[in-house]
């Protein structure tokens, strides 16, 4: 979904020119930067290797967006790569996780929640998305332990991405889901399902009935931010370059508009600053899971 906004956007607001889904580039006379979004958050050998490189010493070269997970999976063992092995350009925005159970489920707050697992941590079985040690993953334990159960006796499981959890879920198969705040919004407007509450410090303007976590007494905040990463081994010119066409494309009332429609709040970060944040995110993110047992 990242990747089909940021080219659409991008082309027209004329920033950018690319194939529909995957690939953006700069039209001359600026620099070419071709924009990866890969569909999976979850960085790997097969996402490092299908950065373009840069053409020349002038051209900007390539890029992915990646999510939170690009720490949370290598800070877990699902994947041996992580931020050092690519080189950080930008934070684009950040959105929050929701927590969502059918509309006709008896757990209709997240105290009902607590109470169930705190009976039995078995007794709620919840998707979160794709991959264990996720940002849904590391909310979810985190309002367990907060709350008084152990994280590691939770029931969860994985699919093949947000729209497969709500499928089980809406089909009786699951009990709960946790993801963002977008993939819930049309279900939650049918009346399919109930979210229980958002992981951000005030409430979503999409969801304004939704209560935060920390109203209903859950001292929880999480955010997941999408950042872009270049290649390894990129020259300082060629990072100068890919910053430059970023920042232009998140200045652009374009990006503003489609920010606002999805409920992604914007927040640039740009060179050195988010390179800075992402280190100190790492070694933050991962002495929380290694007390929720997760790493």
């Amino acid at each position: 979904r990242t990747a089909r906004t940021c080219s659409s956007m991008a082309r027209r607001s004329r920033l950018l020119s690319g194939s529909e889904v995957t690939k953006a580039a700069v039209r001359r006379p600026t620099p070419r930067f071709s924009l990866v979004a890969h569909s999976s958050p979850v960085a790997s050998p097969t996402m490092i290797s299908t950065l373009p490189p840069p053409r020349s010493k002038a051209s900007a070269g390539g890029g992915s967006i990646t999510t939170l997970a690009l720490l949370t999976n290598a800070i877990t063992g699902v994947n041996p790569l992580t931020w050092t092995d690519v080189t950080p350009i930008a934070q684009l925005f950040t959105d929050y996780v929701v927590h969502a159970v059918r509309a006709d489920s008896p757990i209709r707050s997240v105290k009902d929640l607590l109470e169930r697992l705190k009976a039995d941590p078995q007794s709620v079985s919840v998707s979160l998305g794709s991959a264990r040690g996720s940002t849904p993953h590391f909310n979810y334990a985190l309002v367990a332990k907060t709350g008084g159960v152990d994280p590691r006796r939770l029931k969860v499981v994985t699919f093949g991405g947000a729209a497969e959890s709500v499928t089980n879920l809406l089909g009786g198969h699951i009990d709960m889901t946790a993801g963002s705040v977008d993939n819930m919004i049309p279900h939650l407007r049918s009346g399919a399902v109930r979210v229980l509450g958002i992981s951000g410090a005030q409430r979503s303007v999409s969801l304004p009935e939704v209560p935060t976590l920390k109203e209903q007494g859950i001292d929880v905040e999480l955010a997941n931010w999408r950042g872009v990463f270049a290649p390894p081994g990129v020259s300082d010119a060629q990072r100068a370059a890919m910053s430059a066409l970023v920042e232009k494309m998140a200045a652009s009332p374009q990006w503003k508009e489609e920010c606002e429609k999805r409920d992604w709040i914007q927040i640039t970060m740009m060179g050195d600053a988010y390179k800075a944040y992402i280190e100190s995110e790492f070694a933050r993110i991962g002495d929380i899971l290694k007390d929720l047992g997760l790493a």
